[in-house]
C-alpha cells in the first residue's frame, strides 16, 4: 500500500518562506516527537502555510 504523502508533491512556490519556518519551529517546538515525518512532508507542507495565514493559525491550534 502507498502512503499519502508518497503521492503529494509541493503544490507551488513558498510565497513567504519567513512564516512558514517560524510556524515550522512552532510546530516542532509544541511536540518534537513529530520531527522525522514532519521534516519528510515539509516540502508539501510550506507552500501551503507559507500561503495560508489562516492555515497556519489552523495548524497551531
Amino acid at each position: 500500500m502507498t502512503r499519502l504523502l508518497d503521492q503529494m508533491g509541493p503544490c507551488g512556490p513558498v510565497i513567504d518562506a519567513r512564516a512558514a519556518d517560524r510556524l515550522r519551529s512552532q510546530l516542532l517546538a509544541a511536540d518534537p516527537g513529530v520531527a522525522p515525518l514532519f521534516d519528510e512532508a515539509w516540502p508539501v507542507l510550506a507552500p501551503v502555510f507559507g500561503a495560508s495565514t489562516y492555515l497556519a493559525s489552523l495548524a497551531r491550534r
